[in-house]
């Protein structure tokens, strides 16, 4: 996995997540942590086993009900918990 901190200076946005300036600022200073590999596997192989298949990503264009689909359930909510919080525990 790959952490950073500090890139909203280097690529300020606005609260609605628009991309303020188009050039990337100099001078910040950004912190930046590669780690080993985490498995989560097991996580999301017990969460379909009881939920069903979770979404898959497609890049295909003009694809119904665009926002809807990034819409996240409850139950996913709490898959994506799970997830962090193995990262955390790292």
């Amino acid at each position: 996995p790959i952490h950073h901190k500090g890139m909203e200076g280097v690529v300020p946005q606005a609260s609605t997540g628009e991309i303020r300036q188009l050039h990337p600022e100099g001078g910040n200073y950004v912190k930046l942590r590669v780690g080993g590999r985490i498995q989560f596997d097991d996580l999301i192989d017990e969460h379909e086993k009881k939920y069903g298949a979770l979404s898959k990503y497609s890049a295909e264009v003009n694809v119904p009900d665009e926002q809807q689909r990034w819409q996240s359930t409850n139950v996913e909510r709490k898959l994506y918990s799970r997830i962090t919080h193995r990262i955390e525990m790292a």
